[in-house]
């Protein structure tokens, strides 16, 4: 089972952009990836362009010569995914931001990351 999630950034209007991530979106993975590598207006930008995701990680793309797919992620030397696996992107499916339901709700306010609230 996956725990869901949905990254949000305020805009300079007010409004909300958001993403929704399907897998490991508890504050103990997401967090620590959230403040320390996209603790940026411009590195949130470049994460939100993408639409949902699958998983994040800590780097939005891969180099150019690193093979990066849905079905095969790019994988750091302990073997974990440092790319963020993408839905469009990685496996072709349309750029969009649907809704699902989500049991965290992360928010950049332009500064910082919060956990706003758990939705059940």
């Amino acid at each position: 089972m996956s725990t869901r999630s949905r990254l949000r950034m305020v805009l300079d209007t007010g409004e909300t952009k958001a993403i929704y991530c399907h897998s490991d979106g508890y504050p103990s993975h997401q967090m620590p990836i959230l403040t320390e590598y996209y603790n940026t207006v411009e590195k949130v930008r470049e994460l939100m362009a993408l639409g949902n995701i699958s998983y994040l990680a800590k780097r939005v793309k891969p180099n150019e010569d690193e093979p990066h797919s849905f079905k095969n992620p790019h994988c750091d030397k302990n073997g974990d995914y440092d790319i963020v696996i993408a839905y469009h992107r990685d496996r072709g499916e349309p750029l969009n931001w649907w809704e699902n339901k989500q049991e965290y709700n992360y928010i950049f306010n332009g500064h910082e990351w919060k956990l706003e609230h758990r939705i059940v």
